[in-house]
């Protein structure tokens, strides 16, 4: 692949990007970053988990290596490595636990049958992304923060322009990340000024950590707030949203879960497993020492890009790989990262995801496409529908 450019431009489809075939033998492959610097692209399972769990590779470079026109203060929460992520998510993440997220499923229930129940008194046809899965991700982030579901209208054009990659020019990129720092912040301010003994929830954990004696700033804590307000909601919304459209594509594989509505679940695990939700495909990491990668040197200072959608798709790695299969098991997928940059908000994301689409199964046996024309997001961290029109 000479002269090839990452992020490859949009293809269509919910799979990895078809220049992601061209790589012979998953080898690290010579490729230019948007903004010009030279990396290596990482395609198989085995190079993708070595570099996400070698502490020798690290992610404090990210920011500066121009796969996006954000800055490098609003990208904390993402390059972040030793010492930041013992501090940051020794905080944080006992929100996100497995335990804790399960304790928020009857909420989630709840909120799924109501935004079922809003799709029927519409009438027979939604645009399913703005009209459920978008309001369910929103809504759950925003209970598990602290965050006031209303001020969606305030923050949600400015996390739409942040979590761009290249769809937005920096200047206002930048003047979208002031923006929300300052909402973020403002809110972070009277919460610390008024605490509320009753509140339990990760804005709570933030202010705490700042008076508890652990290395977190007032700074730090709100960059970690509004990282995870964007994250918790742009991923989990477009994803819910493509993999109902891989379900619904295909009749068959919708049937099949009416039918065996116990293998959600394990469903989504290989939904996850096969669909590509990352446009940048994962956070860049640089190479602090020599070291190898299969049989590639690599040299310090060299910048690695792990695709996790690629790596999902090595046949070393899963039998059938470029196969949908519903039932699965084993599947050590990489969709979540790996390590110790494992996403926080897995458990979550999980959930949320497993209850919607048992939610439409059981409610809306019929949901099927329109049939109306797809197109996919351009230039944005990740990948979805612009729209996805649905009928039932």
């Amino acid at each position: 692949m000479p002269d090839a450019r990452f992020p490859f431009p949009e293809s269509g489809g919910a799979g990895p990007a078809p220049e992601l075939d061209e790589i012979p033998d998953r080898r690290p492959c010579p490729v230019a970053l948007y903004g010009g610097a030279p990396a290596l692209l990482l395609t198989s399972y085995e190079d993708v988990r070595r570099v996400v769990t070698d502490p020798r590779f690290d992610r404090v470079g990210a920011a500066r290596v121009g796969l996006t026109n954000r800055s490098p203060d609003s990208l904390q929460h993402d390059s972040a490595d030793a010492p930041d992520p013992a501090r940051r998510r020794r905080t944080i993440t006992t929100a996100f636990t497995a335990r804790r997220a399960q304790t928020l499923t009857p909420e989630i229930d709840a909120i799924v049958a109501e935004l079922i129940g809003d799709l029927r008194a519409a009438g027979h046809e939604a645009e399913f992304h703005d009209a459920f899965a978008q309001p369910l991700a929103v809504r759950v982030i925003c209970r598990l923060l602290g965050i006031p579901y209303a001020d969606y209208k305030t923050f949600g054009p400015l996390v739409e322009i942040l979590m761009s990659a290249t769809a937005y020019p920096p200047e206002q990129v930048g003047k979208a990340h002031g923006q929300l720092f300052a909402y973020f912040a403002e809110f972070y301010d009277r919460r610390a000024a008024q605490p509320d003994p009753q509140e339990k929830d990760v804005l709570t954990d933030l202010i705490e950590a700042t008076r508890s004696g652990e290395p977190m700033s007032r700074e730090d804590a709100i960059h970690a707030g509004y990282g995870l307000l964007m994250a918790g909601y742009e991923t989990t919304s477009h994803q819910l949203a493509i993999c109902l459209y891989v379900l619904l594509s295909q009749r068959d594989r919708w049937e099949r879960l009416l039918a065996e509505p116990e293998l959600v679940p394990t469903a989504v695990e290989e939904l996850l497993r096969w669909t590509s939700l990352l446009s940048t495909g994962g956070a860049p990491h640089i190479a602090g020492v020599p070291a190898t990668l299969g049989d590639t040197p690599v040299e310090p200072g060299q910048v690695v890009v792990p695709v996790f959608a690629a790596a999902n798709r090595d046949p070393q790695a899963f039998d059938r790989p470029d196969e949908l299969v519903l039932d699965r098991s084993p599947n050590p997928h990489l969709a979540f990262g790996h390590g110790r940059h494992v996403c926080l908000g897995a458990s979550l994301a999980r959930l949320e995801l497993t209850a919607a689409i048992s939610g439409l199964l059981r409610e809306l046996p019929t949901l099927r496409l329109t049939g109306a024309d797809l197109e996919w997001r351009e230039g944005t961290f990740i990948r979805g529908l612009t729209a996805l029109p649905v009928r039932w």
